[in-house]
């Protein structure tokens, strides 16, 4: 688990565009072309993920010669921040966010376009969860499967629908 996603933030930071770059007082290219030549990478995380990115951080400088600065908060609020981050000049170069809130975060110019390093390594269906109008905003980095449980004790039989669980 902590490999897949030292190597989800290694594709990304490869990339040589990264996520949140951009700001209104400048194009993703110009945004682009300056993270090429960085050797600092600012990375907002969730702060459920904070203790994980400290302990694959050391690991992750060494192997890509940069030095990463992580910022924790909650992810919603760093994701309602952005628009505000990018005009000061304070918004991350990577963080995560949900696959719903990337088209609109790359239609508001929130976010840099980039081009996944290997994309063979990720199918149709996640490429196109970060995908709007042919652009591509992020780098896929997991698939989340939904189950539900219920109490066999309250319910003797499983429900078929949503609806017959209420």
């Amino acid at each position: 688990m902590k490999h897949n996603l030292l190597k989800s933030v290694a594709l990304l930071a490869a990339s040589t565009a990264v996520l949140a770059a951009c700001s209104n007082s400048g194009s993703s290219t110009e945004a682009s072309k300056s993270a090429e030549g960085s050797k600092e990478l600012t990375v907002y995380v969730d702060q459920g993920y904070e203790s994980y990115i400290n302990d694959v951080k050391a690991d992750f400088e060494k192997e890509n010669g940069v030095t990463v600065t992580v910022k924790t908060g909650d992810a919603l609020t760093g994701l309602d921040n952005l628009s505000l981050d990018n005009q000061s000049g304070s918004a991350p170069d990577v963080m995560m966010a949900p696959y719903d809130r990337v088209g609109s975060l790359g239609s508001e110019g929130q976010l840099s376009e980039l081009t996944l390093a290997d994309s063979s390594k990720t199918d149709d269906t996640t490429t196109a969860l970060v995908t709007n109008d042919g652009k591509v905003y992020g780098s896929p980095a997991v698939i989340e499967t939904l189950v539900l449980y219920y109490n066999k004790d309250l319910l003797t039989e499983a429900p078929k629908t949503f609806a017959g669980i209420l």
